[in-house]
């Protein structure tokens, strides 16, 4: 019997489905926190777009360069007061080249929806000042990038995996040696019984304490219990093989001597 490499069937059989495991769980929760980031910037977007519009609709302020300035500070938005009925701009809060660059008619078709802005987006929204002069207002609220929320949300996700991966194959391999030892020894016990060596007991030098309970040490105990039997009855078979022969003998003389 030609025992195998240790280690080898064991690291596929347990190790490899572990660690394919753990990867599958790491790419499901990397895909919902991906999810979850998203939604969270766009609920959040949403979410501050509606109170801003609620204190501009609840505001009896007239709006002046300072009071967007301030609002924009307060708010981190962007605004630009827009007439409808004559597709003009008014105030504006915007850079003054981002403002000569972007229509603001384009601005404004884009109300409800995302815009880009020299790279970086905003989601535009509409309100109504409540002052003695109602005007309308665009809202530009700005919306994180989705990569950008995703790198954020997935790095502690990815941190704790490579950690947990760098804890688990090691010990993986380890464990795998160990148990590949133990049946690399009862293998080879059991190919030197098949050859008629039956030697000594196999001592499990790992079956201590608790070990010496689990499945491996109840196999050497059983290889062990195998190799007395099969000894036992060698002894037996052979004493019986010589009763025979000394029978045959005995059964020879005896007729030689009667003749």
């Amino acid at each position: 019997m030609t025992p195998s490499r240790p280690g080898r069937s064991l690291f596929r059989l347990l190790v490899l489905p572990v660690v394919g495991l753990v990867l599958a769980a790491i790419v499901a929760n990397v895909a919902f926190a991906a999810f979850l980031a998203a939604r969270r910037a766009f609920e959040s977007a949403r979410a501050q777009e509606e109170r801003v519009a609620a204190a501009l609709e609840a505001s009896r302020v007239a709006f002046s360069p300072q009071v967007l300035d301030t609002l924009r500070q307060l708010t981190g938005c962007e605004f630009l007061v827009w007439t409808a009925a004559t597709a003009t701009a008014g105030l504006t809060t915007l850079p003054p080249d981002v403002h000569e660059r972007h229509d603001p008619a384009t601005i404004a078709a884009a109300a409800g929806g995302n815009i880009l802005l020299d790279g970086r987006r905003y989601h535009v929204g509409t309100a109504r000042s409540g002052g003695v002069r109602p005007e309308t207002v665009l809202v530009l609220t700005p919306v994180t990038s989705l990569v950008r929320a995703a790198r954020e949300a997935l790095w502690p996700v990815l941190a704790v995996a490579a950690a947990t991966l760098a804890v688990l194959v090691p010990l993986g391999l380890v464990a795998t040696a160990r148990l590949a030892g133990r049946i690399m020894a009862v293998e080879r016990h059991v190919a030197s019984i098949a050859a008629g060596r039956f030697g000594e007991k196999l001592a499990d030098a790992a079956a201590v304490g608790r070990a010496a309970h689990d499945d491996i040490g109840r196999l050497v105990s059983g290889v062990n219990h195998l190799r007395g039997a099969l000894a036992e009855l060698r002894t037996k078979l052979v004493a019986g093989a010589r009763q025979r022969l000394l029978g045959q003998l005995a059964a020879g003389f005896a007729h030689e001597l009667r003749n």
